[in-house]
Formats: structure tokens, sequence, C-alpha cells
């Protein structure tokens, strides 16, 4: 008898009516019932992830008693083996998904890991169970930039995947809001590597790399092969293009803001790259992060400019002229759009927090750079300017998916 067929026979079973029994006296006897209520495996599958992913606490507390995570050699041994070791036990307590399922599994439990870094690094709660490894393994995550993008990391990126596996063990994977996340996701991954990976080798910490620096590999690849995987499909719509807003002003007001966007990134771009016109040198005076030695400023504002700002002038160019040509964008062109708008939003989640916020002791002394002093209208234009930047384009291109997708 095959499996369904005994399911099947067996869910008649439990649904068939029993008769009450009688006993002498004439009064029926209760029969226990079934309150409904029992847990599936699927219940307790949506959990495992987030238990597997908390592990990476104990682990970081745990691996800084032991003498052999205090040589770099041996460092990147472990981070293999216990990678590899969440891996075979998330595919041994949850079988049968694909490959980017477990990366999601593992990931959540190393953005624990990155969470208690930049708690070491940022001093946050006197947490200090990760200098072993800001030490021996990858130096520059003590800077401000790489304790913001670990922090980013432990807590964005950490709800991403918890809501990433939770969509594939509950079959939901072909929702809108997955669809957008998942782009999102890749964008916000591949931006932090992207500024990361360049800025250690042409910045300050280029000579002390060690080969922890290999663990980034997985997380350049695989976020770029499921971003492009997922920017060939278009969620459940019956819309085959992006309508743009209803009315003139919303569109032009759109258009000019990222426009005006743009300019002002090749701008700080031209004043990272050390240009000694006076108007770059004087604005250098009220943003002094960008001249910071790591490099990791540079390589987010020529990342900004050799990306953002063309997809930013395309879009203002649209939006401007929508009126006179009944203006939309097509899937493609918004998928990467979607994607875009995850790596503006980490770059200057990490920006911000490593110009404006005093690190702790784990980061160490840098003095190529001038602290903020958080006065005179010129510094509080250039702050107003990165938190538009953090959160304006989002809520456009957020919007406009929304109706889309509605």
């Amino acid at each position: 008898m095959s499996s369904r067929r005994r399911n099947s026979v067996a869910n008649t079973a439990t649904t068939t009516t029993v008769a009450t029994p009688v006993d002498t006296t004439g009064k029926s006897k209760s029969t226990p019932k079934s309150n409904g209520t029992s847990t599936s495996p699927t219940d307790i599958a949506k959990f495992i992830p987030f238990l597997i992913s908390v592990f990476g606490i104990p682990t970081m507390y745990c691996l800084r008693n032991i003498n052999l995570a205090n040589d770099h050699i041996y460092l990147f041994l472990i981070g293999i083996i216990v990678c590899g070791l969440v891996g075979f036990l998330s595919w041994k307590f949850l079988p049968g998904y694909n490959v980017s399922f477990y990366f999601f599994v593992i990931s959540a439990f190393t953005c624990m890991v990155d969470l208690v870094l930049s708690f070491t690094a940022l001093n946050i709660g006197n947490i200090n169970w990760g200098k072993f490894y800001l030490d021996h393994g990858e130096e520059y995550l003590r800077d401000t930039h790489g304790a913001w993008i670990n922090l980013w990391d432990g807590t964005v990126h950490y709800f991403c995947y918890l809501y990433f596996t939770y969509s594939y063990i509950t079959k939901t994977t072909d929702t809108p809001l997955f669809h957008y996340l998942t782009l999102w996701w890749s964008g916000s991954v591949l931006n932090s590597l992207f500024v990361l990976i360049p800025g250690i080798f042409i910045g300050r910490y280029a000579t002390i790399v060690k080969p922890s620096i290999l663990l980034n590999i997985p997380f350049i690849f695989i976020p770029l092969y499921i971003g492009y995987q997922q920017s060939k499909l278009t969620p459940n719509s019956s819309n085959k293009t992006i309508s743009l807003y209803t009315t003139s002003i919303q569109n032009y007001g759109a258009g000019i803001y990222l426009i005006f966007s743009g300019i002002i990134m090749i701008f700080r771009t031209m004043v990272a790259l050390g240009s000694h016109a006076n108007i770059f040198v004087t604005y250098s005076t009220y943003e002094t992060y960008l001249k910071d030695t790591s490099c990791f400023p540079l390589m987010q504002q020529l990342l900004y400019s050799y990306y953002y700002v063309p997809f930013f002038f395309i879009l203002g160019y649209i939006f401007i002229t929508s009126n006179n040509n009944n203006g939309s964008l097509s899937w493609t062109f918004f998928n990467y759009l979607i994607i875009l708008m995850g790596g503006l939003a980490e770059g200057q989640f990490a920006y911000l927090g490593g110009w404006l916020v005093e690190c702790g002791e784990s980061c160490g002394t840098n003095n190529s750079w001038v602290k903020p002093s958080f006065e005179g209208w010129e510094f509080w234009s250039t702050v107003e300017f990165n938190y538009a930047l953090l959160f304006i384009p989002q809520i456009l291109v957020y919007i406009l998916y929304k109706n889309a997708t509605a």
C-alpha cells in the first residue's frame, strides 16, 4: 500500500464516529475528545533556524578560552569547521531544502557572531568575547566601519535570514515581500563586502590581512547568485510594468531629489579622492570622515558614483518626463533598483555610524580624520543629507513596489 493511501486510510480512521459506550445503569460514559491542538512538524521546524543561530553567542564565549583560537591559522580553520558543523546540523534537522536555505541558516548563525564582534568593538555592555577574533582574525573589523557593518549584519540581516528560512519552511517564497526582501538583502550584503574587501587592500589595514578574510568569499558569490536569480523573476502581480506616482508634483519632486542626490554623491567622491580645489577642501572640514585612511568611506563613495548615480539619474529623468510619456518601469530595471536600495541602506548605516558614533577602546586610535564637532549649520546640513539619503530613496521605491503588487 502506498504511503499516500496509508495516510488516507489513517485520516479516515481518525475521523470515523465512535459509538459512545453505555454502562448497565443506562448512563453514557464520556469519551475523550481531541482538542485539535497537536503540534505539527512544520510548527517545530519554524524555530530550528533560530535555535541554531543563537548558539553563535555561546560559541564565541567558549572559543575565547581556547588557546588555538589565538593563532590566526587555527582560527581560520576553526571558522570553517564551525560553519560546516552548523550546515550539517541544519541539514540533519531540516532535510530536503535547497542550498540557499542552508546558506541562510549558516548566515543567521554568523550574524550572532558578528553581533558579538560589534558589541566588542563598540564597547556595548562591556562585552569583550570577540576580542580574540579582532586580535587574531579580521583585525579591520575593530575599525568604526567594521563595527557598524557587523551591527547591521547582526540585526537587519539576521531578521532577513529568519524570515527567509520561515518562508522556505512554510512554503511562502512566492510572496511579494519575499521577492522584495531577497533582492534588498542581496544588495545590502554585496555593498558591505564590495566596500570592505577593496578598502582592506588599499587602506591602512593592507599589511595585517590574515587567512580569516577568506571566510567572506561565500558571502560574495552566493548572494550575487541569489540576487541574480531573483532579479529574473516577478512577484505575483497582474502589472507587467511599474507605474509611477499619480500626480505630477510627486513625480517632479522624486525626480529632482534623485538627480540632486546623484550630483552630491559625485561631489563627495571628489572630496574623498583628495581633490585640492578650494570647494572640496572646504567641504572636507565638515564631513571629515571622508578622509579616513581606512579607505572604507572612499570605497563607498566610489561605489555610489559608478553604480548608484547612473540609476539615480535615469530614474530621476523618468520621473520628471513621466507626464509627457506616461512613464513606467520594467520589472527588470525595478528589480535591480531594489538591489541598489539594499546596498544604499547598508552603506549609509555603516557610514553614519562610523562617522558620528564614538567607538570603544577596541577600535584603537585613529588620527587620520578629525572627529565631528556637532557644531555649525554646515555640519548639520551634511548630516541631514546623509540621513535623507538613508530613508527617502527607500520610501520612494517601496511605495512604487507596494502599489504594483497590491
